[in-house]
């Protein structure tokens, strides 16, 4: 099975380690053996951590990318825990059923009318089923590790534009490894043993000219904190 899902993902922090704003969407298609990404396409979105922002743009750029592939997909993954219904067909009469707390029926209700459009689109243009299954799925995670990898040189290239310290918040139980040409990002969790990303460091000579140091947030746990500071001439 071919799956298409999306997700923002790493957050640039305050110093008291707090997000300011998510770094990177990215859409992604796998298939078996599931642990490394067929197609992906990411954009730098900087959007709110709260609110609708994410889930929109995760939409629109799964647009692009299933516009771009020359096969089919068979089946969406959307980064919302609904117990993997099929959003595109949820009702807001349907709300009152789902098995969720009463918060998160009101915010759905005020959710599903602004994505409407979105869903409908990719349901009409491409036909599939598009599942609201949450952290459960392998390619929502996938999405995680390749939006910390382009987040990290994100933070990479803001450190040394501005000549401060920039701090990269990395999703949960995400780690970084930095190699001579590349940066690796892979999950910490042993049941996803083997899930990793890699892609290549631009501009090559970035390295020499900053230090970094990765270690937990202190005020999450389970989440992980990239330091970059521009290394003094």
């Amino acid at each position: 099975m071919i799956i298409a899902s999306a997700d923002t993902g790493a957050a640039l922090l305050d110093g008291y380690y707090r997000p300011i704003k998510l770094i990177t969407t990215v859409a992604v298609v796998m298939r078996p053996p599931y642990l490394s990404p067929l197609r992906y396409e990411f954009k730098y979105t900087g959007v709110n951590p709260k609110g609708n922002e994410a889930l929109i743009e995760e939409l629109k750029l799964l647009d692009v990318l299933l516009s771009k592939v020359k096969f089919r997909v068979d089946v969406i993954h959307l980064d919302m825990t609904l117990g993997s219904i099929d959003v595109s067909e949820l009702r807001l009469k349907d709300i009152d059923e789902l098995d969720i707390s009463r918060r998160a029926k009101e915010a759905l209700r005020v959710l599903l009318p602004v994505i409407r459009p979105y869903l409908s689109r990719l349901k009409e243009d491409f036909e599939v089923p598009i599942l609201a299954i949450g952290k459960e799925s392998i390619p929502v995670r996938m999405a995680e590790l390749i939006a910390a990898a382009q987040s990290a040189l994100y933070g990479m290239r803001r450190a040394l534009r501005l000549s401060s310290r920039i701090l990269v918040g990395l999703p949960y139980s995400v780690s970084v490894q930095v190699k001579e040409r590349s940066i690796e990002t892979y999950s910490l969790l042993p049941a996803e043993r083997g899930l990793r990303f890699e892609t290549k460091i631009e501009p090559p000579d970035i390295l020499t000219k900053i230090s970094l140091n990765e270690y937990p947030n202190p005020i999450a746990r389970g989440f992980r904190v990239l330091e970059i500071r521009p290394k003094r001439s």
